[in-house]
């Protein structure tokens, strides 16, 4: 598996973050047998950036949290239960092209390249694949914006929806009522709920409490902010 090599505006090579051969079961098919049972998948994923500061620093915010990445894939493909292979590796590309930015605390993300194969998907050892290669460029993600946070939608489709959170410091944000059809979340940065701190990209499942779910920015730190939630159309 090998993703082109591009380059930025000043035509500089960009670094490449490649994360290959992950290996997750969840939902992604068309047919009724595919959406009743889940199916196992590979990922490869290439992540275009500046290393350099990283290099310089030897600290971990100033890149990609390889372990960080693969928690927010897989958050992505379990919850949405995508009907195509097409539309799983898009909504992941916007992910990382839209959450990761620099005024969001995280490591700036020029480009990403995404493949994903679905191994027992036919019979003769025939492996359908899935590979693209997107730029910040190609995503007009404009934010709604409130005094306490931003508010994106980072994909929608007829399978499933994902939006991002970016809160301030002090912000309390309630997620049900800020998105009626909430159904899952992922913290990304420093959380709290009902006092007590959230760990960082744990999902909460919003179905298995009746009670609304309050989330409050830990003014504590001043790292990223970010709520990636999963809801339906």
């Amino acid at each position: 598996m090998l993703f082109p090599q591009i380059s930025n505006n000043e035509q500089r090579p960009l670094d490449q973050v490649q994360i290959s051969g992950m290996l997750l079961s969840c939902v992604i098919g068309i047919f009724p047998s595919e959406r009743r049972k889940k199916q196992p998948v590979t990922i490869d994923l290439c992540l275009y950036l500046d290393t350099r500061k990283a290099a310089k620093s030897a600290n971990i915010a100033d890149t990609i949290d390889y372990a960080g990445a693969l928690k927010e894939i897989s958050f992505i493909l379990e919850q949405c239960e995508f009907l195509l292979i097409e539309t799983a590796v898009e909504a992941v590309c916007k992910h990382f092209l839209i959450t990761y930015q620099a005024d969001h605390g995280l490591p700036n993300i020029d480009a990403v390249g995404v493949r994903i194969s679905k191994p027992s998907a036919l019979a003769h050892g025939v492996i359908p694949t899935v590979q693209v290669l997107r730029q910040k460029a190609d995503y007009s993600a404009p934010a709604t914006k409130t005094p306490s946070h931003r508010l994106y939608n980072v994909h929608s489709a007829s399978d499933a929806c994902l939006n991002l959170i970016v809160a301030d410091c002090h912000a309390a944000i309630d997620v049900c009522k800020l998105i009626p059809s909430a159904q899952a979340l992922l913290p990304i940065g420093r959380w709290m709920c009902g006092g007590q701190s959230l760990k960082s990209r744990a999902p909460i499942n919003l179905q298995e409490t009746e009670n609304p779910i309050f989330i409050c920015a830990d003014d504590s730190h001043r790292s990223s902010k970010v709520l990636l939630v999963h809801s339906l159309t």
